[in-house]
């Protein structure tokens, strides 16, 4: 299977020793990255992906959706104007792995609509942790799913930004072929992962 690398430890690690003690005839093969793998092309039977896009081709079924979040360091924030609002999000330095824009626009997908800031600059990175980590060094403002942040939240390294404010969250996809649907070692897995999942 391919998952993102924070997926892979933050959410399914705890599950995993569990699968393979109940299931010691299959091998179980983990490839953490970011990079989109192509189950028709590639020696892979599952993938995890945040979203859907691109994905028409595939058997698709949601883990879970993911809470985003923006979360800046405490000396980051005491050195910038109070932020009571999305609109003095304008000016700040923003870390996100999400869409291009023009120069300097940032994008908060708050759960009513998107909103479109004004940045004083924008650093794009397909990895949250290493978004988390140029956060961490007072980098600037992080939006990163609250599953790679919670650490460095609940040990005050960083802090919300915004905390009443509403993000929408991203949905978490389990993945196939269409042709594999009935694989007895793919269902097997998929059904013992939603089943951990659900328990946790």
């Amino acid at each position: 299977m391919s998952v993102p690398g924070y997926v892979g430890r933050e959410l399914l690690s705890a599950h995993l020793s569990g699968f393979m003690a109940a299931h010691p005839q299959l091998k179980l093969t983990v490839d953490v990255g970011s990079d989109r793998v192509d189950l028709f092309r590639e020696d892979t039977d599952v993938v995890i992906r945040v979203g859907l896009e691109g994905c028409e081709d595939l058997v698709a079924r949601r883990i879970k959706k993911q809470p985003l979040v923006l979360c800046a360091t405490p000396s980051y924030l005491e050195r910038h104007p109070q932020i009571q609002t999305v609109d003095d999000l304008a000016g700040h330095y923003f870390l996100t792995s999400g869409p291009e824009r023009h120069a300097m626009e940032m994008v908060i997908p708050g759960v009513d609509r998107e909103y479109i800031v004004r940045a004083a600059g924008v650093f794009r990175a397909n990895d949250p942790e290493l978004l988390l980590r140029l956060a961490c060094s007072a980098g600037g403002i992080a939006l990163v799913p609250l599953l790679c942040a919670r650490s460095a939240l609940q040990g005050g390294s960083l802090v919300t930004v915004l905390p009443s404010f509403e993000l929408t969250p991203e949905e978490l996809n389990l993945m196939y072929l269409p042709a594999r649907r009935n694989t007895r070692k793919i269902r097997t897995f998929v059904d013992f992962i939603f089943k951990a999942l659900e328990q946790a």
